[in-house]
């Protein structure tokens, strides 16, 4: 039996060093992309977090005033809620423009009712009730339809599997976009 060289296992080492050198490469690339990924959830996690926080926090500035807000605190919402529209879904931004439209219209019969206070005039019994209702119609908005709009969004890690994907995928692709040609062959 022929007796093995040392130089031939550094031959096939040397041979073999930039196979691994790219494998190394490559693990390091897949792990970097995994963590830019998470990175990008947790970003856009932040910044749907801070739509939602100004939200609430101007809902609590809102009822401890009773109703009177500051610019400063008007402004800032506005700030975070032009953003919503690339940051959520349509059901948010749907749900965002009717808060809007609800917290004006509060707003601006809260002005109205203290404007009669301040000019000595009596008040007025439609005016109070309108405000009451739109009161109670705010409170709810925000105590318990924001959170339900919004809590989809603010999840950070709902990640499946590659085979969970995949078959979601699959799923989705038979029930809702299977094309019309292959439709046609199994319909009875």
């Amino acid at each position: 039996m022929p007796q093995q060289h040392v130089r031939d296992w550094v031959d096939l080492l040397e041979a073999l060093g930039p196979l691994i050198a790219v494998g190394a490469v490559l693990i390091v690339g897949f792990f970097q992309a995994h963590l830019q990924r998470q990175q990008l959830k947790q970003d856009l996690y932040d910044k749907r977090s801070r739509v939602y926080r100004s939200v609430v926090d101007y809902w609590i500035t809102f009822t401890k005033n009773r109703g009177l807000v500051e610019l400063d605190v008007l402004k800032m919402l506005y700030a975070e809620l032009g953003h919503a529209q690339w940051l959520f879904g349509s059901d948010v931004v749907a749900f965002l423009v009717q808060f809007d439209v609800v917290n004006r219209t509060l707003r601006t019969k809260i002005e109205d009712r203290n404007g009669m206070r301040a000019q000595g005039l009596s008040e007025n019994a439609t005016l109070n009730r309108d405000i009451e209702t739109l009161t109670e119609r705010f409170d709810v908005m925000i105590g318990k339809q924001a959170e339900a709009v919004m809590t989809p969004y603010l999840q950070i890690y709902k990640e499946r599997g590659w085979l969970a994907r995949f078959i979601a995928s699959v799923n989705r692709w038979v029930d809702q976009d299977q094309p019309t040609s292959l439709a046609s062959r199994y319909s009875g």
